[in-house]
């Protein structure tokens, strides 16, 4: 009877331990997404609507641009200057956990309003919708948009950030 119930323990330990990983992941997740996202609504406050995905004028960015942009200083205009008055926003661009780790800081931008989910890289950024996604293959299914559309304006319950501007 003791070999029964001990045994019975272990494996509800085992399997409460074994799922520990995951939710701290999730954890890991939640916050690296919501510090992104809260500092991509401050770029594109201080630069008057402008993403940081689009270059002054309109136009879109590179990868290596947004990165440039939210690791270092620029004009308000969001020209990139290391002498600019704004920013930078993060010192280094936070890793999505369950992303492989070559690409984990990586951010995929594209007009899509939804992430490809692809695992090419930690994030997505909508230039459409200027939200940030998760971009791995699992974890944090629950950020992705329903449905793909594009967030009507003023809705504010996929985070806690204020309605968003409108872009330029």
């Amino acid at each position: 009877m003791l070999v029964l119930l001990l045994g019975i323990l272990a494996a509800v330990v085992v399997s409460h331990v074994a799922g520990a990983g995951d939710d701290a992941r999730e954890a890991t997740l939640s916050a690296n997404l919501k510090m992104g996202r809260r500092q991509i609504v401050l770029y594109t406050a201080e630069h008057f609507g402008l993403l940081p995905c689009k270059q002054p004028d309109g136009s879109a960015a590179s990868d290596a641009e947004f990165m440039a942009r939210m690791i270092g200083k620029t004009r308000p205009d969001g020209t990139i200057d290391p002498a600019g008055a704004c920013g930078p926003y993060v010192r280094r661009w936070p890793a999505n956990p369950f992303a492989p780790e070559a690409g984990a800081r990586r951010v995929l931008i594209g007009d899509a309003p939804a992430p490809p989910r692809d695992g090419t890289t930690g994030w997505y950024l909508s230039s459409v919708t200027g939200l940030l996604y998760p971009n791995s293959k699992e974890g944090g299914a629950c950020y992705d948009p329903p449905d793909a559309v594009a967030p009507a304006p003023g809705r504010a319950d996929l985070d806690d950030r204020p309605a968003p501007m409108p872009f330029r």
